[in-house]
């Protein structure tokens, strides 16, 4: 399955602010929020169970992604309103282009006993 940017399925602004919603269909076990440094990375890993969902609130990201059993390579930018669908044996590095915050949606929960976590170098 191909790796694509996601924008917002709806938005509504008006004078109180904004509300988006950003996905749906998806049971979610883990919510994380988080704000990275500019030059920072996460990842070079991939999960066999857990699907991710990263979602910048503000910020800038290049993600490349490399599927571990079919080679298939994507690189993407996202900006502020973007997120991407990490599925299953999606290997991942994530760089942080500016100040950036985000939110992460994980599947499963982090279990220290069973992480979920594979190591996987992906290049630039």
């Amino acid at each position: 399955m191909g790796i694509s940017i996601l924008e917002p399925i709806y938005t509504r602004q008006d004078d109180r602010g904004l509300f988006q919603e950003v996905i749906r269909g998806y049971t979610w076990q883990s919510v994380i929020v988080g704000h990275m440094h500019k030059g920072s990375e996460m990842g070079h890993h991939y999960h066999l169970e857990t699907i991710l969902f990263f979602y910048i609130t503000n910020g800038t990201v290049a993600i490349t992604t490399e599927h571990v059993k079919t080679g298939e390579r994507k690189h993407l930018d996202l900006i502020e309103s973007q997120g991407v669908l990490l599925e299953t044996n999606q290997a991942h590095i994530i760089r942080f282009l500016r100040e950036t915050n985000f939110l992460l949606l994980k599947s499963s929960s982090y279990n220290p006993e069973n992480p979920d976590t594979y190591e996987y170098l992906v290049s630039y």
